[in-house]
């Protein structure tokens, strides 16, 4: 039965059937990249456009959508 089980997993991974974990990891980061997105909005909304209070936020933005670019690329 162990045996089955392992080949079963195995052929999962090699068929490419536990892909959808790895693509949940990227929505992750969507969702962090899209959450960033909203902070640095609302900042600006607050301390007007253009503000440098701002560039913390900006700069975890600009950041995360580098990862997020890089992810794509590998």
């Amino acid at each position: 039965m162990k045996k089955i089980v392992g080949l079963i997993a195995a052929l999962a991974l090699v068929s490419g059937c536990a892909t959808p974990a790895k693509n949940t990891n990227k929505d992750d980061y969507y969702a962090k990249e899209n959450a960033l997105r909203k902070d640095y909005q609302q900042c600006l909304k607050k301390a007007g456009k253009g503000a440098a209070e701002c560039q913390d936020e900006k700069d975890r933005l600009l950041e995360q959508m580098e990862w997020n670019l890089l992810d794509e690329s590998t």
